[in-house]
């Protein structure tokens, strides 16, 4: 907006002489998006991602997401919808195996096509979890005996083998 200052100096050893200035200025607020990653998380074979906008414009589609491993790029992801300021969408990198430790970078707009406010804070860092605590990390071993069944939400049953 416009903003106007005015400034009075007082002096007081010499009988109170005063003089004042005013000043205008215009502050104009950039208007552009600014993507970065929330959260990276890992489900099986798959590397979810979120991706927000916190600028003050809407981010247009088009833009790629770019998986990381251990500071090698394995995968993209193509963001195909826009994101109005303070919208989030989630995302995936399918066909990956998560393992111990292994180095996650995820960075939004890898490709460079939105001007953004910021554009140093696109990436988020995460380490795939360790394989302690008991659980196991590739393979669930079932307490029943098989054959096993399942009935799914719609009243089927599954058999397991």
């Amino acid at each position: 907006g416009n903003y106007t200052f005015t400034v009075r100096a007082v002096s007081k050893s010499d009988s109170g002489i005063c003089a004042s200035q005013t000043a205008s200025i215009s502050v104009k607020e950039d208007k552009k998006p600014d993507l970065i990653i929330t959260n990276i998380w890992d489900v099986g074979t798959v590397v979810h991602y979120e991706i927000k906008n916190i600028g003050n414009a809407r981010a247009p589609a088009c833009s790629h997401t770019t998986l990381y491993v251990n500071g090698v790029s394995v995968s993209k992801d193509h963001l195909s919808t826009p994101l109005d300021p303070g919208d989030s969408v989630k995302g995936s990198f399918d066909n990956y195996n998560c393992k111990q430790n292994d180095k996650i970078k995820v960075c939004a707009d890898n490709n460079n096509v939105i001007d953004e406010l910021d554009e140093s804070n696109n990436c988020k860092e995460w380490s795939c979890p360790p394989c302690n605590g008991g659980q196991p990390c590739i393979a669930l071993t079932p307490d029943k005996s098989e054959p096993q069944y399942l009935i799914d939400m719609f009243g089927k049953i599954i058999i397991i083998n």
